[in-house]
């Protein structure tokens, strides 16, 4: 098959150079590990089959040198870089010189799930529950809690976003001190972040608000909006009823 022949320049300031890494070679087969005789960005166009290929790079295999070969797609191009969008830093990526792009979660809070045609995200270190027991508390201790019924309470996570809610009805004694608090499933990965919940206190028909949900580590504190005051737990009963939603993050 006749090939176009690559051309020997020169310049002053960089001397001798060829043409041939940009010269198409023409063939009626694909290029193997064996065909090593050629620079890296050679391209080799298969015209039986109408495929094409580059080389874009050397390894040596037992002290044998082997070209790795890499095929240009024609029905769909190959991933040229991925460009950032709102909210990313250190964009463009590229891939390196086998064509590779990484995906990797440093702080091990994504899980990464790839298939043929699909790579998949979730957010990893929660722990799979659907209910749990909230347990009424004060941030000093001191307190005695009676519970009518059993405490529920219940949360999900969709695309980052937490839906928490719980029912509480408990009559406190006992000598309590600080801040009212109710456990959560899962420890808060902010420092603080906020939802806004309903509370009752004093009995299910005496609605006390607005009040806000606080979160905290792993429990929520109760904020009065209207004060701006964080609520203390004292010696009367609560029926506490929630329904916070929230970003994890």
């Amino acid at each position: 098959m006749n090939q176009v022949p690559p051309i020997l320049g020169y310049t002053q300031g960089n001397g001798s150079s060829s043409s041939s890494p940009y010269v198409e070679l023409f063939s009626e087969r694909d290029p193997t590990a064996n065909d090593t005789n050629y620079p890296i960005q050679k391209r080799w166009f298969n015209v039986i089959t109408n495929t094409e290929w580059i080389l874009v790079s050397f390894t040596t295999t037992n002290a044998n040198l082997q070209a790795n070969w890499q095929e240009i797609s024609t029905a769909s191009e190959a991933v040229l870089e991925f460009t950032g969008g709102t909210g990313t830093t250190r964009f463009p990526v590229v891939p390196n010189a086998s064509g590779q792009i990484q995906l990797t979660s440093s702080a091990l809070t994504l899980s990464i799930t790839g298939s043929t045609n699909n790579i998949n995200f979730d957010i990893s270190g929660l722990t799979p529950l659907t209910t749990y027991t909230p347990i009424l508390s004060s941030s000093g201790g001191g307190e005695t809690v009676s519970y009518t019924g059993s405490p529920t309470g219940s949360y999900s996570i969709t695309n980052g976003i937490c839906t928490i809610g719980f029912l509480i009805v408990a009559t406190v004694s006992g000598s309590p001190s600080g801040l009212l608090q109710i456990s959560l499933p899962f420890r808060c990965t902010r420092q603080v972040c906020f939802g806004i919940g309903r509370v009752s206190i004093g009995g299910s028909s005496n609605w006390i608000g607005p009040y806000q949900i606080q979160f905290s580590n792993s429990v929520c504190n109760i904020l009065n909006a209207a004060s701006g005051s964080l609520v203390t737990l004292t010696t009367t009963t609560y029926n506490l009823a929630a329904t916070i939603t929230y970003f994890v993050g």
